[in-house]
């Protein structure tokens, strides 16, 4: 017999067709331009480092000015690119610049300014380390095993934790995740990962 959902939660998500049918349009859209490479990867790579800049901005700061996601975009997309055509250390440079752009912003406190600046340099690190990565020799191997074993984490993860259940992680600082969704993932990463 399946216990009743905890008080406040339910067993489904309702969003969950919108992200299937996400998944079915973006997954092979991703596929191909992993498998393809070149300027179309990186662009693409870029599109998205612009548009996590900008999220990160409107999470951390509320009311930012116009040129702090101007910022956080620019300095995010041009790292990608930067990053993808061997030149680690202008990526490097360039990220902190933006950083130093965020941190110099007035009109927020100290912490938001930091805040924001702290995810310039993840965002535009981590798709740079993407990009970097595709661009290189075995690009396309290194690639494909880090998204399969990625994407099977985050997908089982996500279907454990929201259609099963079970006891919070760590509720105070992600209320949604589960142990069953870590358990799932570990597996699932494991599977992919074969």
């Amino acid at each position: 017999m399946t216990p009743p959902p905890e008080p406040g939660r339910t067993r489904h998500d309702p969003a969950f067709p919108v992200r299937l049918v996400s998944a079915l349009i973006l997954g092979p859209a991703s596929l191909a331009l992993v498998w393809f490479g070149g300027t179309g990867f990186t662009l693409y790579v870029a599109a998205f480092a612009a548009a996590m800049g900008w999220e990160w901005v409107r999470m951390a700061h509320a009311g930012p000015p116009t040129r702090a996601f101007a910022i956080a975009a620019t300095t995010c997309a041009v790292a990608v690119v930067l990053a993808a055509s061997g030149q680690a250390a202008w990526a490097a440079g360039w990220t902190l610049a933006g950083a130093a752009g965020m941190m110099a912003l007035s009109g927020a406190p100290m912490a938001v300014r930091a805040r924001s600046a702290a995810g310039v340099i993840y965002v535009a690190a981590s798709a740079g380390a993407l990009a970097a990565l595709r661009a290189g020799e075995g690009g396309l191997e290194a690639l494909v095993y880090l998204l399969a074993v990625v994407w099977a984490a985050d997908s089982f993860a996500y279907l454990a934790g929201t259609w099963i259940g079970g006891p919070k992680l760590w509720p105070q600082a992600s209320p949604n995740k589960t142990w069953t969704g870590v358990i799932a993932a570990l597996a699932a990463a494991c599977v992919g990962a074969a």
